[in-house]
């Protein structure tokens, strides 16, 4: 056989190969017969105990049975109906052969255990991504200045006006004019002229694959559902808002005109709000206005990101503040500051933070005396420097506000504000507000406002005033030979944003009270700053010379691999570096159930067991949280077996405990066989976890197929760690890991915590409170233990702004007042 016989033969195979992928209708048909199949197969069985005269009468289906015999294996109750029902055959008939049964064998239970854990899995994970059997009537056609074709082997169809699309279809717009369908779930898709796309209804909502082309979606709200649009590089998903997607030879390109969008490019997933874009391959990014132009509804969209941008570019301003580095008002607080606290220009923010307010829930019903006020702020707010400071002082002395101020003519605005400012606090003990040249003309009890320089000063205490006046005469500071000054000057060295601080040395608790901090804890610094859209703030406790037996039990940071074992979807999520296990065991041996351990055995296995666990443990809720939570933890163990036989141990002996006191429930630890790896169900009471052990950690979970869907996640390398949203939220320092880590996405959570808070709110605050939470997206909590502090970091996507938050709780206050405003 010479090369051209060789070519024509392997030209005739590639055609063969071509000629036998089947067609759109025949994938229809498969995926169809597949959804049924794995529908039955996979059924719900609500109530085991109606099969039982099909199971006796041996006529149920394979599937069924092989479930069914699965739950007899291990349900009591049902064992227990199948021998009534046999008794009372035999009695109602006394010559009837009884049915001879045969219950599973240990090999036959494993093997349906392992079907039963496979089907279920299989439905999990592929059932919602299946298409439905009925695909008819997915869209209709809207009337348009273009036409939609429909894509078949015989050519181009044209459809009219008021077709219903099905799913599955090719759909094909013209050369020129813009086409209109509206799907089933209320959402519109307006195409571009040569665009090319198919749709297709799944199991959790309506799909849009873009072959080529442009589309903008006006998304319906999805309730418990999500629409997804794809192309051949991304998944688009949404559960209701405005985005546009673009997708040629060169890759997709994706614009969001309103509300917010989840892109999920293999691992990664982002999230884009309004007026953002993302792009893949050579695509170039332009602006979302540009990428819109081509619609009908171009100057309404424009109207949307304009509105958005204003928005976002106020809110940006208002918190885009110059970090200070002056320390000039830390170096007039009084001597015997305790608390310090400084706000980039508070009156201003607070008035701009308002406003914003405002604007955004027009029904937000703002009280009239809180926008007096705010009026008020406003007004001062023009006259003063970039930093007002609080110095809260030791004991009951009063605190003072120093703020500079940036140029003449305060004095006038106070004295014009003031009468009202005064009538408003509506001061019912007799107290006064004056305006006063020097301290000494200061009243005690009454508010003093004093104006040197460029300097604002306010107190109730003239001892106060005085004590400012001379240490701007160069009077030695006492304050500023503490370590409470030293630390908040290292803050204005890298630069202030949002400053605070508290002596924890000099701190006096209330009478009868205890102190709130580890005795060798000296300093509290709080600090808030913003870097684009992102917020972050950080809590540092500073200890005499290293952090005290307390926290031993905290590691010092490292890398947390537990956290692979959740999936980015993952709801709350937090791990550990636990450190001197030695303290733990010791305070677990003192405790009180311990203590009765003790008597049937002693806790002596509890070293060893501790020896044998690693220094990570994390949980999280990563899936439904209705109607069993998906709860899931992990655990690093360096000596399987060690920490095995620590288990059996600890059951054994809590069941000696159980049988010493005469009450209680006794529990089991079972053993199981999977096809892939050995697992054991742990059961107390009315609490039950399912664990295996892979790669060094325990993976237990609410259920097996939770453990097996873990497991998945670590093999796939698709995990909450490696996805783009949470390593878009992890600080910038120099640990390149933590002592502990948390990370929320609330989802379903957070919408029922929202409800449950605020179901007996005013309608207007209670939407605000709901607005806001679903807006405050992911966060991220870190924790560092160093050798002499403690350092707590929460990152954020930056969703109201601190003054928005003092706004929104005066509202929340003043909610909860009467209607009278008494």
């Amino acid at each position: 056989m010479n090369e051209t016989d060789s070519d024509r033969l392997l030209d005739r195979a590639l055609h063969a190969v071509r000629d036998d992928v089947p067609g759109a209708a025949a994938e229809t048909a498969a995926l169809g017969r597949v959804a049924n199949k794995v529908e039955t197969a996979t059924g719900v069985i609500e109530d085991y105990r109606v099969l039982v005269a099909d199971y006796l009468a041996d006529s149920l289906s394979p599937a069924r049975k092989l479930l069914f015999e699965e739950e007899l294996n291990n349900s009591v109750p049902l064992r227990r109906a199948v021998r009534a029902a046999e008794h009372s055959a035999s009695r109602s008939d006394p010559d009837r052969r009884r049915v001879q049964r045969r219950w599973p064998s240990a090999a036959a239970a494993a093997a349906a255990a392992a079907a039963a854990v496979v089907l279920a899995i299989g439905a999990l994970l592929i059932v919602p991504a299946l298409p439905v059997a009925d695909q008819a009537r997915l869209a209709q056609v809207d009337p348009s200045e273009g036409v939609l074709y429909q894509v078949a082997a015989e050519g181009l169809t044209p459809l009219p006006v008021g077709a219903w699309v099905a799913g599955n279809e090719r759909l094909r717009t013209g050369k020129s004019g813009s086409t209109l369908l509206v799907l089933d779930d209320g959402s519109r898709l307006e195409i571009e002229a040569r665009s090319q796309l198919r749709l297709r209804r799944q199991r959790r909502g309506n799909q849009v694959r873009v072959d080529r082309g442009r589309v903008i979606v006006q998304a319906a709200a999805q309730g418990d559902h999500t629409l997804e649009v794809v192309t051949d590089d991304l998944l688009v998903a949404v559960r209701g808002t405005v985005f546009g997607v673009s997708h040629g030879v060169k890759g997709t390109r994706v614009a969001v005109v309103e509300g917010e969008v989840e892109v999920r490019r293999g691992a990664d997933r982002t999230n884009l709000r309004a007026g953002e874009q993302l792009d893949t391959r050579g695509v170039a990014a332009t602006s979302v206005v540009e990428d819109v132009a081509w619609s009908r509804d171009a100057e309404r969209y424009v109207e949307m990101l304009a509105e958005y941008a204003e928005i976002k570019r106020e809110l940006g301003a208002l918190l885009s503040v110059t970090p200070r580095h002056s320390p000039r008002l830390l170096d007039l607080v009084p001597d015997d500051t305790r608390g310090y606290v400084a706000i980039p220009n508070a009156p201003d923010k607070i008035a701009d933070g308002y406003r914003l307010l405002r604007g955004r829930v027009e029904e937000a019903q703002m009280s009239p005396l809180v926008g007096r006020y705010v009026g008020w702020l406003d007004e001062l707010g023009d006259y003063l420097g970039d930093e007002t400071v609080l110095a809260l002082r030791a004991d009951k002395a009063a605190p003072v506000v120093l703020a500079e101020v940036r140029r003449e003519g305060l004095s006038g605005a106070l004295e014009a504000n003031l009468p009202d400012f005064v009538s408003d606090l509506d001061l019912a003990d007799g107290s006064s507000v004056e305006l006063v040249e020097s301290p000494e003309q200061a009243n005690d009890g009454a508010l003093s406002l004093w104006l040197t320089d460029d300097l604002l000063v306010a107190s109730t205490d003239p001892r106060a005033l005085a004590n400012v006046n001379a240490l701007l005469g160069g009077a030695d500071h006492a304050f500023a030979k503490g370590k409470l000054y030293a630390r908040l000057k290292e803050a204005y060295t890298r630069g202030a944003y949002y400053l605070a601080g508290v002596d924890l040395d000099r701190f006096n608790p209330p009478s009868g009270g205890t102190r709130p901090m580890p005795k060798r804890a000296e300093t509290l610094i709080l600090e808030g700053r913003t870097e684009g859209e992102r917020a972050q703030i950080t809590a540092e406790i500073r200890f005499e010379s290293v952090v005290p037996d307390v926290l031993s039990w905290l590691d010092t940071p490292g890398p947390i691999g537990a956290l692979e074992f959740f999936s980015p979807d993952a709801q709350i999520a937090g791990a550990v570096l636990l450190g001197n296990a030695a303290d733990f065991v010791e305070r677990l041996k003192r405790s009180s159930d311990a203590g009765e351990l003790a008597q049937i055995g002693g806790v002596d296995f509890l070293d060893d067991w501790m020896v044998a666990a690693g220094g990570e443990v994390a949980f999280g809720l990563d899936g439904p949280v209705l109607p069993r939570p998906s709860w899931r933890a992990v655990i690093e163990v360096y000596d399987k077996a060690a920490f095995q036989e620590g288990i059996e141990t600890a059951v054994r002996r809590a069941n000696e405990a159980v049988a010493l006191r005469g009450s209680g429930t006794e529990g089991t630890l079972v053993a199981h066989t999977n096809v892939r790896y050995p697992s054991y169900k742990l059961k107390f009471g009315g609490f039950s976890a399912h664990y295996a052990y892979f790669d060094g950690y325990l993976v237990a979970a609410a259920s097996a197929a939770l453990v097996d869907q873990a497991k998945r996640i670590y093999d796939s390398d698709v995990t909450l760690s490696s996805s783009g949203e949470f390593r878009e939220l992890l600080p910038r320092d120099r640990h390149p890991g933590f002592s502990a880590l948390g990370y929320t996405q609330f989802g379903d959570l957070g919408r029922m915590a929202a409800e449950l808070v605020s179901k007996d709110m005013p309608e207007p605050q209670r939407k605000i409170i709901l607005d806001v939470l679903a807006e405050a997206g992911p966060g991220l909590y870190a924790v560092y233990r160093e050798r002499d502090r403690v350092r707590f970091v929460v990152n954020g996507p930056l969703g109201l702004s601190f003054p928005e938050l003092a706004i929104l709780a005066g509202m929340g206050a003043n909610a909860m007042r009467g209607s009278d405003g008494t």
